[in-house]
């Protein structure tokens, strides 16, 4: 096959010795059916070398204007051909993987927006300035201000929520979402920590409704029944029910969990009294006299 030049000019060299002779034509010969000759290395001493991310593994002819294209090999893995002037002069340094990583780098901030701790913050302040949230009557509505200037701002103070069980809380339930009135809490503090909250006092000690009938261990609605039926605070406190825990049955709950294995749950069932309750009393958060 006599080869040929990408202007289909017969070469009259024997194939051997093809090169680029011929100032007219100034390219590299070919065997007419796309495969190069191995000649081309000698003229072209940048194939295989790198410039920035790209290598040169060939050449691949030349483009309608007589523009030199090669085919590149990216340090990403993208395997494509392109004009090789751009290359030679700096201009392109990658396949474009460069600028995109520069792109994003520019349009990152912080990284998180897909976090439970950004979701937190957006909720927060979705609560306090628009007024379209169902919530907005409870927070901005009444005068509650978001006044974090950033999500920055508010993970450096906050860090990471502790647990699935934790959400942001006000310190304050009349403040505003800022620095130094907000924590991540748990249900049992949030709900502690209230507008509407029913406080009751005894033998010194100030606790919400909810919290004094874990204390003693009986159920919540049985005790705002005997507060609404009349019953004193001390009555209402000290009187216990017909399933109430006593100190030999809290001896008892903890010697079956420690040593028997039986779950918080089953231990409520048997006792009839809450699984929360089981929780605290085999904790010792509860009954701390008993020993």
């Amino acid at each position: 096959m006599i080869p040929l030049c990408n202007r289909r000019t017969p070469f009259t060299v024997a194939p051997e010795g093809l090169r680029l002779h011929s100032a007219f034509c100034r390219t590299v010969a070919y065997w007419g059916d796309g495969s190069y000759s191995n000649a081309t290395v000698k003229n072209y001493p940048f194939i295989g070398k790198q410039f920035g991310r790209l290598l040169i593994e060939s050449i691949a002819g030349r483009n309608g204007r007589s523009q030199l294209i090669v085919k590149i090999r990216c340090t990403c893995g993208t395997i494509k051909t392109t004009n090789w002037d751009p290359i030679r002069k700096g201009i392109v340094i990658s396949c474009g993987c460069y600028r995109r990583e520069q792109l994003s780098k520019a349009r990152h901030i912080h990284g998180k927006c897909r976090t439970v701790e950004y979701y937190a913050w957006s909720a927060a302040r979705t609560r306090c300035t628009n007024p379209k949230c169902d919530q907005y009557h409870n927070y901005g509505g009444r005068g509650i201000k978001f006044l974090w200037k950033s999500f920055t701002q508010f993970i450096d103070e906050l860090g990471e929520r502790p647990s699935w069980a934790n959400s942001i809380d006000r310190i304050d339930t009349n403040g505003n979402y800022e620095p130094g009135n907000c924590r991540w809490s748990t249900a049992l503090e949030q709900g502690s920590n209230k507008r509407n909250n029913h406080w009751l006092e005894w033998n010194g000690e100030k606790l919400t409704l909810a919290q004094w009938a874990k204390r003693i261990g009986i159920n919540v609605s049985t005790l705002t029944t005997r507060l609404r039926d009349g019953w004193t605070v001390e009555r209402a406190l000290s009187t216990p029910t017909k399933f109430c825990l006593t100190p030999t049955k809290i001896r008892r709950i903890r010697a079956m969990y420690e040593h028997g294995g039986i779950t918080h749950l089953t231990l409520g069932v048997l006792f009839r009294v809450h699984e929360a309750t089981i929780l605290e009393a085999t904790k010792r958060r509860t009954f701390t006299s008993v020993l």
